[in-house]
């Protein structure tokens, strides 16, 4: 008798049933669907009955559209006198099964059970070992627990992110990418069933990263690496925190998602970001204004994330500080942070050009940011040019030094006006012998040209006058940097 399956309202996927087959008697029944058996005495040996329940543990919906539904037991029956039961039974639906079977007594018996889907998956295995007495019923019990479960991931999508990855175990389940332009708030969903579990835990290994392009390049900005214990058939939640890997410090906030494991260890992913501005020059002016009238850029070198202010005269984009990146042969003035902090690095003219040779042409990027190099003679002669030609006068020194931060010339202010926001100031100089000199009075920018063998070529600002210097001196000196945009 085959009792009718009940729906139970709000389960995910429960459809118990109830398979109540009668018993089986070799001498009697010659139906096509009964269980096959073998073995030298199975006839002639008294036979005991026995009454096999398996109890079936709740599968539950996976990620997709496509459900783990059971179709069928497989069922072995096997004697320690060789004997052997064969039998395939069908299912609607997890829940209970039941059927009798008569078998030959005086023995122990061994029972395997293994429950399939819909695409042969394992879903279910267990055992249990009994004994069959002459003219009893044995009852043998057997409860099986589902074993897998399925991963469910969401990312909200945040300005400039544009990848997603997970990894379980050490390889890739889910590598999502959404164009730049995706709104903010949409959402990247990821699913995957089968993933192993049993009753007491099966660990798996989570890996989560994000990647964004908040500068134009993929750049992974946020990672984490977990373990998660998926037990089947229990509900679990965890929080957790995505760390930033970014090149630069992380924004205000973090990024955070939560974990749910559902009654089949469903791992729901929840990602969820705070506010990420983008770069923001933080630097203090030191006491030395810039000039307000002037739109200035911003350059974030993504060797070490330091930040710069540009800015564009004639056609050529120049930094409007000095360069502060650390090589060999490179110091802060009297080799103390502040003065870096506002003077940049002191170079020598080999430690500038970082191993480019004289002869590899004018454009030399040496220690200068990607997409940058240090400006050469002619490039410096350019800059001059426009500023003395939109002045009118020969004073391009007057019009590029900053307005406050050198020392006086006489009666004379040693001050600039800034007027095209380039704002040099009085970096001084790191002689051959190891002393540092002249600030605040005198500014040397280098050149990536070379005068000989031993000199190179340079730009000298004074506080004694008006006009900006070419000058040659030893290579070994060690003075300011600045890059030009290429």
């Amino acid at each position: 008798m085959l009792l009718p399956p009940r729906w139970f309202p709000g389960s995910a996927l429960t459809l118990p049933a109830v398979l109540l087959m009668s018993s089986l008697l070799a001498s009697c029944d010659s139906r096509s669907d009964s269980p096959s058996t073998t073995g030298p005495e199975s006839l002639s040996s008294p036979s005991g009955r026995v009454t096999l329940s398996v109890g079936l543990g709740p599968v539950g919906v996976l990620a997709r559209a496509v459900s783990m539904d059971p179709t069928r037991l497989l069922v072995a029956l096997r004697s320690d006198a060789s004997d052997s039961v064969f039998d395939t039974l069908a299912l609607s639906g997890s829940g209970l099964v039941a059927k009798e079977y008569s078998l030959p007594s005086q023995r122990n018996w061994t029972l395997d059970v293994t429950g399939l889907d819909q695409r042969d998956s394992v879903l279910y295995r267990g055992s249990e070992v009994f004994r069959v007495l002459p003219q009893r019923t044995t009852n043998v019990s057997l409860s099986l627990d589902a074993r897998f479960s399925s991963l469910k991931v969401r990312f909200p999508v945040l300005d400039s992110l544009t990848r997603f990855v997970v990894e379980v175990d050490g390889q890739v389940w889910g590598d999502s990418s959404v164009a730049k332009q995706t709104r903010v708030g949409d959402t990247v969903a990821m699913d995957r069933d089968y993933l192993s579990a049993d009753p007491t835990g099966v660990d798996h290994s989570i890996g989560i990263r994000v990647y964004g392009q908040p500068w134009d390049l993929d750049t992974l900005l946020y990672s984490l690496d977990t373990t998660l214990a998926v037990v089947s058939g229990n509900s679990q939640g965890h929080a957790l925190r995505l760390r930033w890997v970014g090149p630069r410090l992380p924004p205000a906030g973090m990024a955070s998602f939560s974990v749910l494991l559902g009654t089949v260890g469903i791992v729901e992913v929840d990602v969820s970001y705070e506010d990420t501005s983008l770069v923001t020059y933080s630097k203090g002016d030191f006491g030395i204004p810039w000039n307000s009238a002037i739109t200035y850029g911003l350059l974030q070198d993504d060797r070490d994330g330091q930040i710069y202010r540009t800015v564009q005269i004639g056609s050529q984009t120049w930094m409007a500080e000095n360069l502060n990146y650390a090589v060999d042969s490179s110091w802060w003035y009297d080799n103390s942070p502040d003065s870096g902090a506002k003077y940049g690095r002191l170079y020598t003219w080999e430690s500038a050009r970082n191993g480019q040779s004289a002869s590899s042409g004018d454009q030399v990027r040496g220690v200068c940011p990607s997409g940058w190099h240090i400006p050469s003679d002619a490039e410096w002669a350019d800059v001059l040019a426009v500023v003395a030609g939109t002045s009118g006068n020969l004073q391009e020194a007057l019009y590029l030094k900053s307005t406050a931060g050198w020392a006086p010339y006489g009666s004379a202010s040693g001050n600039g006006n800034d007027a095209f926001g380039f704002r040099v100031l009085p970096s001084g100089s790191r002689r051959v012998t190891g002393e540092f000199s002249e600030s605040p009075l005198y500014a040397n920018l280098w050149s990536s040209s070379s005068a000989d063998s031993v000199e190179g070529w340079y730009r000298y600002f004074g506080h004694n006058g008006p006009n900006v210097v070419r000058n040659s001196y030893s290579k070994s000196t060690a003075f300011a940097l600045r890059c030009v945009e290429n």
